[in-house]
């Protein structure tokens, strides 16, 4: 069972670390903070 659950928790660790990726990138673009950003 250990070995099975440390299987499960990188995949919701992996998918955590995406998604708050992914809402970094979005407040980033929404307040014009990235490079190359179209609407700076």
């Amino acid at each position: 069972m250990g070995g099975i659950y440390r299987l499960v928790d990188m995949g919701i660790t992996t998918v955590n670390v995406m998604g708050d990726m992914v809402g970094t990138i979005l407040v980033a673009r929404s307040e014009g903070a990235m490079r190359g950003d179209p609407h700076r």
